[in-house]
């Protein structure tokens, strides 16, 4: 699906219209028009903010299906630095341990 395909529209909604009646009802219906006029500016508000960082997920997972693996980090490693998590995942926790343990050695050593 093409991005186009999968736009957001915003969500239509109905304001429900309360009803008033006698001396006051002048005032409510212009109480309640100005509370459903800034009810429906939120939810525009809303409904933007909400195409927008759709818009910005998009963006960022093509950014990230487009990187390369050989792509280097700020460090200039690159792909060395993802080889040695993998390895570290790979390990058992007693073999983590014993791999610490020979760090802890050869820093003594020194």
């Amino acid at each position: 699906m093409s991005t186009k395909e999968r736009e957001i529209k915003p969500i239509k909604r109905k304001t429900k219209k309360l009803k008033s009646s006698g001396r006051n009802s002048n005032k409510t219906s212009d109480e309640n028009q100005a509370l459903a006029k800034d009810k429906n500016d939120l939810l525009r508000q809303i409904d933007l903010l909400r195409l927008h960082a759709h818009g910005y997920e998009v963006e960022r997972a093509k950014q990230d299906f487009e990187r390369k693996p050989e792509d280097k980090d700020s460090d200039g490693r690159g792909s060395e630095r993802r080889v040695i998590r993998t390895r570290e995942k790979r390990l058992r926790t007693q073999e983590r341990q014993t791999h610490i343990d020979r760090a802890v050695i050869t820093l003594k050593k020194q």
